[in-house]
This record gives structure tokens, sequence and C-alpha cells, in this order.
């Protein structure tokens, strides 16, 4: 296990992918910690100042290079800020007509997005990040926290264009902690949880459950 000091562009690099597992519960954030983290971006992006993020825990999952990218990441704890920070960008590079400068940041060198989600959120999340956006898929996913988190800054359009991307990419950090491929994530991630903010019984039964099943 290693820790150390991680900007956003360290954690989201184009080398790499991120893999939200099966066992992690959906995303859930809702207006107010999408209001808290807004008011923190405006502040960041005005302000010379560091602001922490918390803790990203990453573990190493061998891979062979073929189709994927060879630093392959599972996340283990962070998915929530990690999305939110995803949709936020997308919505103020969209403000501020930089399309290409968010897929510079959040695509890997295949051109694959480098946050790839569970099975709950994977359709709406790649419309949004792509753009590929439409109607009978909004319908679908009307009652989605993904869709509704990306909303929620598109409606802050004007205030978005004023931001400085660049100013919030060097002022944000994580402390990344980095775990080895022979570690035991479901039991890292079992014992985060069951200790800090409680997940559900179900939450924490589907952990076990995929962890006996492996």
């Amino acid at each position: 296990m290693e820790a150390g000091k991680r900007s956003i562009t360290d954690i989201f690099n184009q080398g790499r992918t991120l893999e939200i597992p099966f066992f992690q519960r959906s995303y859930v954030w809702t207006d107010e910690n999408w209001e808290r983290f807004f008011s923190d971006m405006q502040a960041v992006s005005t302000q010379n100042k560091a602001y922490f993020l918390g803790s990203i825990i990453l573990k190493t999952r061998p891979v062979s290079m073929g189709n994927v990218i060879g630093d392959w990441r599972i996340v283990v704890d962070g998915q929530q800020r990690l999305t939110t920070i995803t949709l936020f960008c997308k919505a103020l590079c969209e403000a501020q007509k930089k399309s290409d400068r968010f897929e510079r940041i959040f695509f890997n060198m295949r051109d694959q997005i480098i946050l790839q989600h569970n099975h709950s959120d994977i359709e709406i999340f790649e419309a949004i990040v792509k753009g590929s956006m439409t109607k009978p898929l909004m319908d679908k996913h009307r009652h989605s926290s993904v869709l509704e988190c990306y909303h929620f800054f598109k409606s802050k359009k004007e205030e978005l264009k004023p931001l400085d991307l660049d100013a919030l990419l060097s002022r944000l950090y994580f402390v990344g902690i980095d775990l080895g491929s022979e570690e035991d994530e479901q039991q890292i991630f079992d014992t985060i949880n069951s200790l800090g903010v409680s997940l559900t019984t179900a939450e924490l039964l589907k952990n076990e459950l995929f962890r006996r099943e492996d």
C-alpha cells in the first residue's frame, strides 16, 4: 500500500482505466452535495488555495495488453467524487466551449472514458460523457442521480463560464492510496464503509457475496 498527494490529472491519467466494480453502490449524491461542491469550486477558481477532496483508494488490476489500457485500477473508494468531478467538468467545458479539453483530461489514449461505471449507471454516464444523449435515453433514466447531477451543473451555465479550469486542475487534490493487486479490496471497502457512513445491509451483503464468489 502506497499513499501520496494526487491531482485530478494524476488520478485521470491518460494511460489508465478506472473501473468502478460491481460490488459498489450506484451514484447517490443529491442537490445538497452538488450545491456544496459547486460553491467550493467557485471559491477554488478565484482563490489561490489548494482544496482537499479526501482520499481515493485504487487497486492495481493485472491485465494483458490487448484491447485495454495496461494501467487498470479498481476504484475501492471515491467513486461519488470522481463521478461528480467528471460531470461537473463536462458541464463546465460545454459552457466554455472547450469540449476538446474535456476529452484530453477524461479520455485515455485509446479514446475510451477513463472512469468506467458499474452496471447500473454505465449507460447514462457514458451517454453524457460522450455527448450522445437522446430523448429516449433521458426518459429511460429520468430518475437517475447521474442524470440529475449533470442537469444540475448544466443549469449553472452562466456561473460556469467565468470559472478557471486550469486553477481547478492545479489546486484540487486527493490523498491517493494505491493498493497492490494481491490486496483484498472487498475487505478494505467493507472496513471503510462499515466503520464510517453506513451502507445498507444489502450493499454490505452484496460486497460479501462478491468476495465469496471470487
